[in-house]
C-alpha cells in the first residue's frame, strides 16, 4: 500500500513537470513578438506581447531579394510615365529626409511569397520620381510634410506591382501623403486572423497616411481601394508594422509626449492599447 502511494505520488509529480514543460514550450511557440528601435536605429529590440518582456532582438540573417530593372519599372509606374526610363529615382524618408538615389543595393518591400512589391511613390512638377523609404530618417525637403499638406508629399501614393511591372494596382489615389506599406505576414492559419476576417482578403497592407490632417494608420486590401481605419484621434500615429504572427497592428503614437508603441488587435474596433514602451516598430523580418 505504501509503495503504491509513493509510486502514484512520483508519477503525479512527473506528469505535472512534463505538463509544465509542454505548456512552456507551447507558450514560446505561440508567442507573438514585435520588433522596434529607439534612438539608435542599429539596435533592434523585441517585445513579447504576452509577457511584455523586452530584450535585444537576434539578427534574422535573412537573404534579401534584389529587384532587377527596378529603376526602369519605377519610372514607368509611379504617378505617370518617363520618356527616359533610366532617370534617377530619388529616395526620401517619411519625415522628408533626402536619401540620395535608388541603386542596385536598394531592397523593396516584398510580399512574403515574393509575388508582389508594395511602394509609396510619386512625381514632382519636373516629372522626377520619388520613392518613400521603409526606414526612419529625420530631415527636411521643400514641399514635404509627414503630418499635414505638402506640395510634394501629397503626391505620394501606394501601389502594388509584380516585379516585372506586368501587373500594377493603385491602392491609394488621393491628394494626401501615404507611405510605409507593410504586408500582413502569413506564418499561421490566416483564416483565424481578425484582420483577414474583417477584410476577407489575405493580402493586406498597413499604411501610414496624413489624409485626416495628421498621421493615422489604415488597413488596405490589395485588390481594390477598400480600407479600414485603425486609428482616429488628434495625436500622431506613425511607423506601422505587424507583430511576428500578424495578430496585432503595431505603431507608434505621441499621446504622452514621446513616441510609444501602441497595439490594435481588431480593425473593426478602434480600441488602442498603449504599451508605454518608447520606440518605433519595424517589420519583424527587417533586421
Amino acid at each position: 500500500m505504501k509503495k503504491t502511494f509513493i509510486f502514484a505520488l512520483l508519477t503525479g509529480i512527473l506528469i505535472v513537470a512534463c505538463s509544465s514543460e509542454e505548456n512552456e514550450t507551447t507558450s514560446n511557440e505561440n508567442s507573438d513578438l514585435i520588433a522596434f528601435t529607439q534612438s539608435d536605429p542599429n539596435v533592434v529590440y523585441q517585445m513579447d506581447l504576452n509577457t511584455r518582456d523586452v530584450e535585444i532582438k537576434p539578427s534574422n540573417n535573412i537573404e534579401e531579394n534584389k529587384w532587377e530593372n527596378s529603376i526602369k519599372i519605377i519610372n514607368n509606374t509611379c504617378g505617370g510615365f518617363s520618356i527616359n526610363r533610366f532617370n534617377p529615382v530619388s529616395l526620401i524618408s517619411p519625415d522628408g529626409a533626402p536619401l540620395g538615389f535608388i541603386d542596385d543595393s536598394w531592397i523593396p518591400n516584398w510580399a512574403s511569397d515574393g509575388r508582389y512589391i508594395a511602394l509609396a511613390c510619386g512625381r514632382d512638377d519636373e516629372n522626377n520620381v520619388y520613392v518613400v523609404s521603409d526606414t526612419e530618417h529625420s530631415g527636411f525637403s521643400e514641399g514635404w510634410s509627414r503630418t499635414e499638406r505638402g506640395s510634394l508629399s501629397d503626391r505620394m501614393e501606394i501601389i502594388v506591382l509584380t516585379p516585372d511591372g506586368s501587373e500594377i494596382y493603385e491602392i491609394t489615389s488621393n491628394e494626401f501623403g501615404d507611405w510605409l506599406p507593410r504586408w500582413l505576414p502569413k506564418r499561421q492559419d490566416i483564416t483565424e486572423n481578425k484582420f483577414y476576417k474583417a477584410a476577407d482578403w489575405p493580402d493586406l497592407l498597413l499604411v501610414e497616411s496624413n489624409r485626416d490632417g495628421d498621421s493615422e494608420i489604415y488597413l488596405h486590401r490589395t485588390n481594390g481601394t477598400d480600407s479600414w481605419r485603425i486609428t482616429e484621434n488628434e495625436v500622431q500615429d506613425q511607423s506601422p508594422a505587424w507583430s511576428s504572427n500578424g495578430h496585432a497592428a503595431v505603431f507608434a503614437n505621441d499621446k504622452n509626449g514621446n513616441f510609444e508603441i501602441s497595439l490594435s488587435f481588431n480593425p473593426l474596433e478602434q480600441k488602442i492599447e498603449n504599451t508605454g514602451q518608447l520606440g518605433r516598430p519595424i517589420p519583424w523580418d527587417e533586421k
